[in-house]
């Protein structure tokens, strides 16, 4: 499920029922693809925040999937 925060980010979640396990990813115009993705805003220091494109997410929920 893809849902829209504000006009710069979305955040992709992701809900693998028979695994009872979900995800949250956040992507943002603002983000890096080096972060985690796993908070919305990133960080002061810049180590960590929002994802920046679509490829990238998809990428994680895809190794995200294959883990479990």
């Amino acid at each position: 499920m893809f849902e829209i925060l504000g006009g710069k980010m979305m955040r992709i979640h992701d809900s693998m029922e028979h695994n009872n396990y979900e995800a949250d990813l956040y992507v943002s115009t603002l983000g890096n693809d080096h972060w985690s993705g796993k908070i919305p805003n990133g960080l002061t220091d810049g180590s960590d925040g929002p994802l920046k494109t679509l490829e990238e997410a998809k990428k994680r929920v895809r190794k995200l999937q294959k883990k479990i």
